[in-house]
């Protein structure tokens, strides 16, 4: 299985099943084949920048060093460039998803479709502004939704959502604010291939709202 050798095996066998066969294997979603990939490049730069290491330790260690016709300093501090350039690289694949954000203008359907693809209304939508703040919806292992509001790490009622997120409420949140949604993978499958959603209230509601997208959705992929 490609996704053992990914977890469990060595990069030979990784890219052993990258080939035409594993594209055109309609059995295994394109999101699964983009996770998969992700994390075979991962293996691919760990094991590169393992290389990397190795030949400056080697360098670094070697008689060549005095050698006075011989010029390694050039040589090794390429070797760092391109070790730092490679934990720059994996420090964005080993993001724990891939983030998908939705912003535009107030009731062009952002939390519609939002709710659409999780099955269940359990965003605030309708006419008009319906959305006060960020909301992140992310896949979770536990059997009930739950959502963490940023005053508090408790794990709250995802019926607290439509309140403090709902721009009709009375205790609602203002659009600096995010709101963390944990879903069932069970209830979305989607979500159990590392992917979250992020709404946004809408971009002509408020004089700051650009600031506040810049913050949250800088980062989306």
């Amino acid at each position: 299985d490609l996704k053992m050798a990914v977890i469990h095996g060595s990069l030979r066998n990784i890219t052993e099943h990258l080939n035409n066969d594993f594209l055109k294997d309609k059995d295994i979603p394109h999101l699964a084949k983009f996770l998969i990939a992700k994390e075979a490049v991962n293996a691919i730069f760990n094991e590169t920048e393992t290389f990397m290491k190795d030949v400056y330790e080697f360098y670094k260690s070697s008689n060549v060093l005095d050698n006075p016709e011989f010029t390694i300093t050039s040589l090794l501090e390429e070797i760092i460039s391109s070790i730092n350039r490679i934990k720059v690289i994996r420090t964005i694949l080993l993001r724990d998803s891939m983030k998908v954000a939705f912003f535009g203008r107030t009731s062009n359907g952002k939390s519609s479709v939002i709710n659409a693809i999780l099955g269940s209304a359990i965003l605030p939508a309708g006419i008009g502004h319906t959305t006060s703040c960020f909301i992140s919806m992310r896949g979770c292992n536990d059997k009930d939704p739950y959502a963490i509001a940023p005053e508090s790490p408790d794990k709250r009622n995802v019926n607290d959502l439509r309140q403090l997120g709902s721009a009709l409420s009375n205790s609602t949140l203002g659009p600096k604010n995010l709101i963390n949604v944990y879903w069932p993978i069970e209830k979305c499958p989607i979500l159990k291939h590392q992917v979250s959603f992020l709404d946004s209230p809408g971009i002509d509601v408020d004089y700051d709202v650009d600031t506040w997208i810049n913050q949250y959705c800088r980062d989306a992929d």
